[in-house]
């Protein structure tokens, strides 16, 4: 008796999924990997651009930790600070990350940061 009734509740759900099987609509996901410094699927669309664009420089171990010692120091000295010299500092640390950057990568990133003007010409967030 017990296994008839749960065949029966199963033959049920059975057909009371057939239709909206048939009536789903399959909503396409987009590409995994879109255009170059588009952000991935699963990642924020937000940040600095100056920032996601050093990311993508294949910097090597060396490059990486002198970066992350450089914006270690500017975040210090940037505590407590007023904008203005809050500005002349990121200008600072800019420069100094650049002179850990070869000759390649500093094209890259300008033509990346160049690009990225190009694409928000209200200038909010870009670099100055």
């Amino acid at each position: 008796m017990f296994l008839r009734l749960i065949r029966g509740l199963a033959l049920v759900a059975f057909a009371a999924g057939l239709p909206l099987a048939a009536s789903a609509q399959v909503i396409p996901q987009p590409p995994a990997n879109g255009p170059a410094g588009a952000p991935q699927q699963g990642e924020h669309h937000r940040g600095n651009p100056y920032m996601r664009a050093v990311r993508s420089l294949n910097l090597n171990d060396s490059q990486k930790s002198q970066i992350q010692a450089i914006m270690q120091s500017y975040r210090q000295k940037n505590q407590g600070v007023d904008r203005t010299t809050r500005r002349a500092n990121t200008r600072q640390m800019r420069s100094d990350i650049m002179n850990v950057l070869t000759p390649a990568q500093r094209t890259q990133l300008q033509q990346q940061m160049q690009q990225y003007r190009n694409a928000h010409p209200s200038g909010q967030g870009a670099p100055r």
